[in-house]
């Protein structure tokens, strides 16, 4: 079974809850989930905006705890589409708000300026986000378009928590600090970020509290190549720098590239195909 959201900007499977109550659960088990053009799939115990991000000017009546959200699916795509778990309290039971919990064995790709985000507003800390499976893109790889984020920040409680235990990470930065955030007058605007080519990570307190945890697992032989080494093997030892002596010795001392082709074919590509030339299995 696959499962879209998306062509209308209206698209959305969302749990809310108002007035200072608790949002509950969601969970979304499927073969192939896509989230397109808009679409939106929340738990959100505050109000947000069209992009996704919780409203700031909120009062403190309307101020709820939201729930988790779950996806299992074998592979998930987020084209212009947005996960989101928002709150606007700390829970009382210890337990953790606005959490989205990722399972995807196969492929996650983020495309077209998409978010998954676990965020918190007024005091509350930041959410918690855990992506586990098989290996996740963050397109387009060359940043001339817009990015994809992945954020657990808070407004003025700690940031939240990100655990990525993957076989491949591409193109994502981890953020340090709030410098992405601001606007030319300094000003801290959440959506800035989101708004760039760059595809972020981000757990930080945007005003005052402490910058949350980014834990990466990439338990596979995958790397982004932007990590992977760049001299593998030393050419300076494999290279004769000089001209051989003439002779039979040093003919003799030097080594030979041979490439075998496929039997029956000309030795040439300008060489015309002989009628008495047969055609021989590749060995």
């Amino acid at each position: 079974m696959q499962f879209d959201i998306g062509n209308d900007p209206e698209s959305r499977i969302s749990v809310a809850a108002r007035e200072g109550s608790e949002a509950g659960n969601l969970t979304i088990e499927t073969k192939n989930l896509t989230v397109k053009d808009g679409g939106l799939i929340s738990i959100s115990a505050v109000p947000l905006t069209q992009n996704g991000f919780p409203e700031t000017d909120v009062g403190e009546s309307e101020l709820g705890v939201a729930g988790k959200l779950t996806i299992n699916a074998e592979s998930l795509t987020l084209d212009n589409g947005q996960l989101v778990a928002a709150t606007g309290k700390n829970p009382t039971n210890n337990k953790e708000a606005a959490t989205i919990d990722i399972n995807v064995p196969g492929v996650i790709i983020l495309d077209n300026n998409s978010l998954i985000l676990a965020s918190a507003i007024g005091d509350a800390n930041g959410g918690n986000i855990d992506i586990s499976g098989g290996v996740l893109v963050a397109l387009p790889l060359t940043n001339d378009e817009k990015g994809s984020d992945i954020f657990a920040n808070a407004q003025q409680g700690d940031g939240g928590k990100i655990n990525i235990t993957l076989q491949g990470l591409f193109n994502m930065k981890v953020l340090e600090d709030t410098s992405a955030f601001r606007d030319s007058d300094g000003n801290i605007i959440e959506s800035i970020a989101f708004d760039n080519n760059i595809s972020e990570i981000a757990v930080l307190s945007l005003r005052g509290g402490q910058s949350g945890t980014v834990t990466r697992d990439i338990t596979g032989s995958a790397q982004d190549p932007e990590n992977l080494p760049t001299s593998l093997v030393d050419p300076s030892a494999l290279i004769v720098a000089n001209c051989p002596r003439s002779g039979k010795v040093a003919v003799d001392e030097l080594g030979e590239f041979i490439v075998t082709g496929r039997g029956g074919l000309p030795p040439s590509p300008l060489d015309p195909i002989n009628q008495q030339s047969v055609l021989v299995d590749w060995i």
